[in-house]
């Protein structure tokens, strides 16, 4: 008889737990529907009409090409004209050099690309800081200082050996992060320094790296 009272309450334990774990799961399953039903509200309450978005779309390019026809900020948006020489064609091979002036310092990497579907291999990079007293110099002094550097960096990393020189330095690339008035594609003005004393007219070229 017991025995019979233990089944019978165990079975019963049993069936208030699966009541209960029903229970729970439809509790839970209603509360995410819920949820799912107040996101997909906020969703359409908050998206962007398409045709507003194709207004802000066309105001941006209207504001891009007024700055560019324009050598005074007639827009909201400032464009400076950027030249190249080419666009990369994905057949480039070779070790190429970069320069890149920031702040307070300038990156120096090269990198070897070996071709269409090759992956880049070669590459190193070294992160310089300024000197203080190259910082508030003139920007004759600043390039010697990064000319020097990138001249240590090239020669701890020298360029493959071919003998039509041209081609070594068409294999370097520079590039500043503050806008440049481009004249060429291998030159430009200054027109606002950041983080420099130099407030000559600065020409950005490449003279400089080929002492």
């Amino acid at each position: 008889m017991r025995k019979e009272v233990v089944v019978a309450a165990a079975v019963t334990a049993v069936a208030v737990v699966a009541v209960l774990v029903r229970q729970y799961s439809r509790k839970k399953a209603r509360q995410w529907r819920q949820t799912q039903r107040i996101l997909r509200k906020f969703a359409r309450e908050s998206a962007t009409p398409v045709p507003k978005l194709w207004e802000v779309a066309n105001a941006m390019v209207s504001d891009m090409q007024a700055s560019l026809a324009s050598q005074e900020e007639t827009g909201t948006l400032s464009m400076l004209v950027s030249c190249a020489a080419s666009l990369p064609k994905g057949d480039e091979r070779g070790l190429y050099y970069g320069v890149n002036l920031r702040g307070t310092n300038f990156l120096i990497l090269c990198a070897r690309l070996g071709g269409r579907n090759e992956p880049i291999s070669d590459l190193h990079r070294k992160e310089i800081s300024i000197p203080p007293n190259v910082l508030i110099g003139t920007s004759q002094e600043l390039f010697d200082y990064i000319a020097a550097e990138l001249a240590k960096f090239v020669s701890e990393h020298p360029p493959d050996d071919t003998p039509d020189a041209s081609e070594r330095e068409r294999k370097l690339g520079f590039t500043v992060s503050y806008p440049v008035d481009q004249a060429a594609a291998t030159s430009g003005s200054a027109i606002k320094w950041k983080s420099f004393s130099a407030n000559d007219t600065v020409v950005f070229a490449y003279p400089f790296f080929a002492k």
